[in-house]
């Protein structure tokens, strides 16, 4: 449903870590384009309607109907002279442009 690298693990830790408080990371549309939505994260509160995917330094958290709509997510971290970016893939419904 949800698959997550070490690497994109590391990188949410290192960029939301908080001593002493519990953090959620939200999966989430940041944009629809011509090749279809784009995704992104964000810190977030849990919903009653979320997916919550628990690691040691944070939560992962997915609104139920992205989750049905497109089949789960691949997340990846890319770290590359052309930029360090979250890669954020639907396991379906993706774009082809």
């Amino acid at each position: 449903m949800i698959n997550i690298s070490i690497e994109a693990i590391d990188a949410i830790n290192q960029k939301y870590y908080q001593e002493n408080k519990e953090v959620n990371v939200r999966v989430q549309i940041n944009g629809i384009g011509w090749g279809g939505p784009t995704f992104g994260i964000a810190l977030d509160s849990v919903n009653e309607n979320d997916i919550v995917k628990k690691f040691d330094l944070f939560s992962l958290v997915v609104e139920e109907e992205l989750i049905k709509l497109f089949g789960g997510f691949d997340i990846d971290y890319l770290d590359s002279w052309i930029g360090k970016s979250m890669i954020i893939t639907p396991n379906r419904g993706g774009s082809t442009c």
